[in-house]
């Protein structure tokens, strides 16, 4: 939910360097949880910058929000 330049790299199908230049001035964080995982970027603000249109994920694995479908209803 929260990529690292690595998993962007994969995701869009450029090389380390070329994401890392588009990425440029939008915020990292280290995740508190795992701070192994060293930088990350928040999914939304990595998406509205990928080659392609996305779609909406949950803000949260763990937390109810308004972002994903509710099937039980």
């Amino acid at each position: 939910m929260e990529p690292s330049v690595r998993v962007i790299a994969r995701e869009w199908g450029w090389n380390k360097e070329e994401v890392e230049t588009r990425l440029q001035g939008s915020p990292s964080h280290v995740y508190n949880e795992f701070p192994q995982l060293g930088a990350l970027y928040h999914r939304r603000r990595v998406d509205s910058l990928a080659p392609y249109q996305t779609l909406r994920v949950p803000d949260s694995a763990r937390e109810p929000n308004a972002g994903e479908p509710d099937y039980f209803r």
